[in-house]
């Protein structure tokens, strides 16, 4: 049986250029509905509740919303990337706590949130045990 040619490092490599390309370029400063205002990352929040017109105090709405966007772009782009990986699961989890870690990091969202997304992991996992313990 001959082995197959190892073609992860193109994949890693692929994804490095991406995210420093989106990282150098895209994240710095992001523009709201006025083109002549900037907005800073710490602030998008707060401009996203304005431009859908929510009122919130706390921009707990904004901060969702914004953790969801990065994790759309991240996860989605991870998930292309190993769609054939029997391991692609693993991948998008490491992202989804990175993006709530960020998101936690840029005062979106409050502290709880990681510990729900650990918790729910937990629970998946459990499941996962469970079923092969019992062969299903």
């Amino acid at each position: 049986m001959e082995a197959k040619p190892f073609r992860k490092p193109l994949s890693i490599i692929f994804l490095a250029v991406t995210l420093t390309l989106l990282l150098t370029f895209a994240i710095p400063l992001v523009h709201a509905i006025d083109p002549a205002d900037q907005v800073s990352l710490p602030n998008l929040p707060a401009k996203l509740e304005e431009a859908f017109g929510i009122t919130d105090a706390t921009h707990l709405t904004g901060g969702i919303l914004s953790s969801l966007i990065f994790f759309t772009i991240f996860g989605g782009f991870v998930a292309f990337v190993t769609r054939k990986s029997n391991a692609s699961m693993i991948y998008i989890l490491f992202v989804g706590f990175g993006v709530v870690g960020f998101s936690i990091a840029m005062t979106w969202l409050p502290v709880y949130f990681i510990l729900f997304e650990g918790l729910l992991v937990a629970l998946l996992f459990a499941g996962g045990i469970r079923d092969w313990i019992s062969g299903k």
